[in-house]
């Protein structure tokens, strides 16, 4: 099991681990001091006994759309650094035809940013 806190309006975890519960009233008095030493009310958040699977669940459903592209993008800059995209879209440099795919599949990223 995870003690996890997160958010209630929008679900979003802010932190889970795996050596507390919810049943133990040290690790429920540390998870209450993490909101409120922070100013946040404990009203809105939900402290939870949790499994692997259901935080998995949670992370999934509280990324937002800009924390997504952001790591779809994130993840096509080690094929071709932004530098180098710059380069490309400048008619800089010539492209390979494999270097043309990775650069039609980040400028596609790129463009749905919403």
């Amino acid at each position: 099991m995870y003690l996890s806190i997160k958010r209630k309006s929008d679900e979003k975890i802010l932190h889970s681990c795996s050596t507390q519960t919810i049943d133990n009233p040290d690790h429920m008095a540390s998870a209450e001091k993490f909101i409120t030493s922070r100013g946040m009310s404990l009203a809105d958040y939900e402290i939870a006994d949790s499994t692997q699977d259901g935080i998995t669940a949670m992370i999934k459903t509280a990324i937002t759309s800009e924390e997504k592209w952001m790591n779809d993008i994130r993840n096509t800059d080690g094929g071709m650094p932004r530098y180098l995209e710059d380069l490309i879209t400048a008619n800089s440099l010539t492209m390979t035809p494999e270097m043309k795919v990775r650069y039609d599949k980040k400028i596609k990223i790129r463009g749905e940013r919403s």
